[in-house]
This record gives C-alpha cells, structure tokens and sequence, in this order.
C-alpha cells in the first residue's frame, strides 16, 4: 500500500456463499434435517478450507491490479491521486460484477485520507499501530 494518499474499503456480502462448488465438494457438505439430506451448492461457512479456497480465489482475481490488497471478504484499494484511486476502484468493480460478488455497501468507505484495516491506520504516511 505504499504511496497511497486516499483509499477506499469494500467489504463482499456474504462471501463464501458467491462460489459455487463441484458436486463431489457439494455431497461432502450436505445438510441433514429433519425433512432429509440436502445437497449444497455453495461454499459454507463452517467449512474448515473454506478461508483458504476464498483467499486463493480473491488473490488470483485481483493479482493484476495495481493498488489493492484483499484479506478474506475485506478490499483496500488505494491510489496516489484521487484519479488513480479511481482507476484501481472500478477495474475492482469490473471484476467484482464480472464474477457476480456482491458488496454490503454500509461496511464500505469511499475516497478516505485514511481508514483502518485489519487493526491498523494506513494513511499516506504509512502503516500505524491503532490505539485502542
């Protein structure tokens, strides 16, 4: 993130339920109820590999964009001037619409001086230890 001056977070909606699985990954999640046993066809939450198959699929999506960092259903995307920032935010967009991923647009911030991400205050000064 270093020589970003504003920044925006976004924060995917339920994530892990976007992706779809195969059906042998399907039958290995199956629901019992009491009404019977059903077939997911979705990624649960739960699922002990779950956070990794999500991270390698958000890693792969975004390698190619200049900018962004993911941890999980969390995006920071930062830019040196407000017109760079906006570049990497809709070339996420793009990519985000393209794979059908959703956001929760009251857990986003847009177009910030800084913002705190994982526990940190990123700012154009750097990364700084956020005090409780």
């Amino acid at each position: 993130m270093s020589g970003g001056k504003y920044f925006c977070t976004l924060d995917i909606s339920q994530a892990y339920l976007h992706m779809p699985v195969d059906d042998e990954s399907a039958m290995l999640q199956a629901i019992s109820t009491h009404k019977g046993t059903y077939k997911v066809k979705r990624l649960m939450f739960g699922i002990k590999i779950a956070p990794n198959v999500w991270q390698r699929f958000m890693d792969q999506l975004l390698v190619d964009i200049k900018g962004v960092a993911c941890f999980f259903d969390d995006i920071m995307v930062q830019g040196s001037t407000y017109e760079e920032l906006l570049y990497n935010l809709e070339a996420v967009f793009k990519l985000l619409r393209e794979n059908n991923l959703h956001l929760n647009k009251e857990k986003c911030q847009f177009f910030e001086n800084s913002i705190t991400y994982l526990g940190h205050k990123i700012d154009k000064d750097g990364l700084h230890q956020e005090c409780q």
